[in-house]
């Protein structure tokens, strides 16, 4: 990677029914593309997994043995992309394949011996009360493993409102709060974190008809799910439209004392938007320092995410003129110390047990058919890419990434389908960048777009991914589904 440095300026300063429910797992046949992945020196990763020893080492057409796999055995019609039988290797049921997408690659939602590798627990779905455009954008896991999941929902009367959710272990509804600034004009929740004290902090945007989309910051007790404070802040522009109406808190992170850095994209003129970091304190009031990375001038660039480093910080962002992602290393002050630009995309980031970092986005603005999952080390460098080549080179969008309990590596986000634009994906990679399993989520009823824009895991290793899905009629409906690999 080549390291750059980036210019500072300081800145100055109810809702409509969720259900569950209960499919068991997806095992019909799905065209998820291919993995590929390779180390920082080119080397694939041992994939850990030796030839079965009750097969002789001679002509796999003769053994049943596929070459493009481990060496486990196969249903001679495994990968033609119908499920059927005669052969297959046991524990199916009948010698019936469990599944069958078409191919014999493994991480993906069938597995190369035509096994399931993945069961859904669960899937939940959300429809405000004006059947518009309701989405999820972010998950956080509370003490007791229930799920909270964060978004926007679009109520009769108030237009887009912050929606929060709570779901219990097993999919059922807990707390729920949409918030609506008042003026019955456009809010939205775009990340969510906790503090040590136990409260929940949402970041996003409020509208005012005066100052546009400006930044929000709300903290709310998850007991009750009462809003304890609500504050805005206004970016650098100087009126509505053109000039300010993109002022959003994209990510947030919390340190052990409660100091919330905040990572933001702040108009500043017509087409031209900065990156913005401010940090605030556990009360939530003004931020006490911001900083401004500035591209060029005209340009939009936005920040992604934020991750706290042994560094310090580590912030994604977006840089229009250079059609690439920097993540740029801030210390406990705010001085950006260095930046690192990789060559491609990278949307979000989370951190591995040995401070090693997951990565997750696409290969370059211009050519996004292909997702790349990477890890790199505690000195930045790469130990191994997992490339996702999706099915006939269409777009494809890496989104959101988390990490289980054995180092394991979640990616989620859309793959575009042959005669069903996108579909929601979800990758895992074992530690050491194996294939593990996966899932192609179609809304079959419609087959439009549908994606997950993030992902956590929990304690036994659990998944949960959210994001939006199409509906004929309701336009886009909240997406939650909760997977247990096998």
């Amino acid at each position: 990677m080549v390291r750059r440095f980036g210019m500072i300026a300081v800145a100055a300063a109810a809702c409509g029914p969720v259900v569950p429910v209960d499919d068991g797992g997806d095992s019909s046949a799905a065209a998820d593309g291919t993995v590929s992945t390779s180390g920082g020196d080119g080397v694939p990763p041992n994939p850990s997994a030796d030839p079965d020893p009750t097969i002789a080492s001679t002509d796999p057409s003769d053994t049943g043995v596929d070459p493009s796999t481990t060496g486990a055995p196969v249903d001679p019609d495994c990968g033609n992309g119908e499920i059927d039988g005669g052969g297959g290797p046991d524990g199916k049921p009948d010698g019936k394949e469990e599944c069958d997408d078409g191919n014999h690659e493994d991480g993906d939602s069938c597995s190369a011996q035509c096994t399931v590798t993945r069961d859904v627990l669960w899937t939940a779905t959300h429809d405000g009360t004006a059947s518009s455009f309701d989405r999820a954008a972010d998950v956080v896991l509370g003490p007791d493993d229930s799920v909270w999941v964060l978004g926007t929902t679009r109520n009769i009367g108030t237009h887009d409102d912050v929606w929060l959710q709570q779901y219990l272990q097993d999919g059922t509804l807990g707390a729920s709060l949409s918030w609506d600034a008042g003026l019955g004009l456009a809010d939205a929740g775009h990340a969510l974190a906790w503090t040590p004290d136990g409260r929940l902090v949402v970041v996003g945007s409020t509208e005012s008809p005066t100052t546009g989309d400006d930044l929000l910051v709300l903290q709310i007790d998850p007991a009750t799910v009462a809003v304890l404070s609500a504050y805005v802040l206004d970016g650098p522009g100087s009126g509505p439209g053109e000039f300010d109406d993109v002022d959003t808190a994209e990510a947030i992170a919390i340190d052990a004392a409660g100091v919330m850095r905040i990572a933001a994209t702040m108009r500043v003129g017509p087409g031209d938007s900065d990156v913005w970091l401010g940090a605030f304190d556990a009360d939530g009031g003004p931020p006490i320092w911001t900083n401004t990375v500035q591209g060029g001038p005209g340009e939009r660039d936005t920040a992604r995410a934020i991750l706290e480093v042994p560094e310090g910080w580590a912030m994604l962002a977006a840089f229009d003129a250079e059609r690439t992602a920097q993540t740029m290393i801030f210390d406990d002050g705010g001085a950006l110390q260095w930046s690192l630009d990789g060559g491609w995309l990278p949307d979000d980031l989370a951190m591995r047990s040995d401070g090693s970092v997951a990565l997750v986005g696409v290969d370059s603005p211009d050519d996004s058919a292909e997702i790349l999952v990477q890890i790199q080390d505690a000195h930045w460098g790469e130990l191994w890419t997992a490339t996702i080549v999706t099915p006939g080179n269409h777009d494809g969008a890496g989104l959101g990434v988390a990490v289980g309990p054995d180092d394991e590596v979640v990616a989620v986000g859309s793959h575009g389908v042959p005669d069903q634009q996108n579909n929601a994906l979800v990758r895992a990679y074992r530690a050491d960048g194996t294939p593990w399993w996966g899932d192609s989520y179609d809304n079959e009823d419609a087959s439009l777009k549908d994606q997950f824009d993030a992902v956590a895991v929990d304690g036994v290793g659990d998944v949960i991914a959210v994001g939006s899905e199409t509906v004929l009629g309701q336009q886009t409906n909240a997406l939650v589904r909760k997977y247990r690999p096998r």
